[in-house]
């Protein structure tokens, strides 16, 4: 290793390339197995108390030997100490962590906070089942990449721990438990989840949580701790949730009595799915119209109707219209199929003319909006960079004008990528509010040779580019 803490050279015969992430419990490095040729992701543990090297050896090479197979779990390829530092290897993962999506993006919906965290929860239950448990849940662990969401370092703790160690853990995210150095449990762990949860909601990065301050000390009497000013604005303004529920929710899972959390990390995420409102979007205004409102003004109407052949029974019928006719009493207004669009924050805000409308007709009702798929959030948070709101320009307009993103990745990993000419990261990099249209890529590593290219960027989508480097 260099002598700069900053980043490692190497851990074992893994090559540093990168820094990915850093937090109270470790560092997430982007590394090099020149050995198999492929990219890898180091994750280093911040430890305290006397170090038993070949106990700790022994307790990493058993995790990594553990059979934990779960689509939503990142299983360990190796592990070692590098300077007294315990490291565990993945396989690299081509996604982006949800604590970068926040750097880049800002606040998520509560939607898609909600399709994020259910893999997560679904991880979190299933390694519970073996008797195994994070301890140390942050959004640097969460690795989101289209539709899928994988979580690392589960058991590293417990492996720790059971050596005589003491994993760093920090508020927010750790339970007051974990603070006082107890071994992890499932409701450390639900704990954890919400504390990401609100994190994501705020669209804050762990620097900046806890410069905030952290929350007062919980009175292990209380069902429900007090939120800080910040967390209960946060909720009561949350847009697309009811607050109350979403509350409840919260306060629950961060409550300073273990027993009073939820009893699993799906029923937290349940929980939070309850507290989701179903909307329409007005295609005339564009204001959010709740769906339970849209259904109690429907059936008013049915029953004002029924009311009215009700009082006119008996009575005679008016003639009939002639035949092609049609009076404007009797057919309902012209209207457009609703569509939720978000507008990201950088979209231009010139849009299209509306189309004249049609001419009336019967038109079926709307349909209801349907909850979006689990784990799609990554995708939709490329594309926006604030949380969704109701659409100001028509659909067609938005989707004309809306920026791209770009993923871009590289074999190795590390390259740095140039944008028209500008550096703007190594690879492997997320790049939102990419303006749509062609764009100039080049991607330098050093002892390989450059490549380059041009991509076209389409409005509102994120392109990939994969790119196999030569010597």
């Amino acid at each position: 290793m260099s002598a700069t803490h900053e980043q490692p050279d190497a851990f074992g015969e893994f090559e540093v390339r990168a820094e990915l992430s850093a937090g109270p419990s470790g560092k997430a490095y982007l590394a090099y197995d020149a050995r198999l040729n492929l990219p890898v992701v180091v994750c280093t543990t911040a430890v305290r108390g006397r170090r038993k090297d070949a106990a700790i050896v022994d307790a990493l090479q058993a995790l990594c030997a553990a059979d934990v197979t779960h689509p939503n779990i990142a299983r360990p390829l190796a592990s070692g100490i590098e300077a007294g530092t315990p490291y565990i290897v993945y396989a690299h993962i081509p996604g982006v962590s949800v604590q970068a999506l926040l750097e880049q993006n800002g606040p998520q919906s509560p939607r898609d906070i909600v399709d994020c965290l259910t893999p997560v929860a679904a991880a979190v239950d299933f390694a519970a089942s073996l008797g195994m448990h994070h301890g140390a849940l942050t959004p640097a662990d969460i690795i989101v990449e289209d539709e899928k969401v994988v979580v690392t370092r589960f058991g590293l703790v417990d492996a720790l721990t059971g050596t005589g160690l003491s994993v760093a853990v920090q508020q927010p995210h750790a339970s007051p438990e974990r603070l006082a150095g107890a071994a992890p449990t499932m409701a450390d762990d639900v704990h954890s989840l919400a504390a990401v949860a609100l994190t994501m909601l705020e669209g804050v990065t762990q620097d900046q949580r806890t410069s905030r301050g952290r929350r007062k000390s919980l009175d292990s009497a209380e069902s429900t701790p007090p939120l800080t000013p910040s967390e209960e604005e946060t909720l009561r303004t949350a847009v697309g949730v009811d607050a109350s529920l979403l509350r409840q929710a919260m306060s629950r899972a961060s409550s300073g009595t273990p027993s009073m959390r939820q009893s699993t990390a799906t029923e937290f995420v349940d929980e939070l799915r309850r507290a989701l409102v179903q909307e329409e979007v007005s295609a005339e205004t564009g204001r959010i119209i709740p769906v339970a409102l849209v259904v109690a003004v429907l059936t008013a109407g049915v029953w004002f109707a029924g009311s009215l052949l009700d009082g006119t029974r008996g009575e005679q019928s008016p003639a009939p219209a002639p035949q092609g006719a049609t009076p404007q009493d009797s057919q309902p207004p012209p209207a457009s199929p609703p569509a939720a669009v978000t507008v990201p924050s950088d979209a231009s805000k010139e849009s299209a003319a509306p189309e004249e409308p049609a001419p009336a007709r019967p038109t079926p009702a709307p349909p209801r909006a349907t909850p979006a798929t689990p784990g799609r959030n990554a995708a939709r948070a490329a594309r926006t960079n604030q949380r969704p709101r109701a659409a100001t320009t028509p659909p067609a307009a938005a989707a004309e004008t809306g920026p791209g993103a770009l993923l871009a990745s590289s074999t190795p990993p590390g390259a740095q990528l140039f944008v028209d000419g500008v550096l703007v990261g190594t690879t492997p990099l997320l790049l939102p509010g990419v303006t749509p249209g062609p764009h100039a890529i080049r991607l330098e590593l050093a002892g390989f040779q450059p490549w380059s290219s041009s991509v076209e960027i389409a409005p509102n989508q994120r392109y990939r580019l994969t790119v196999n480097l030569e010597q």
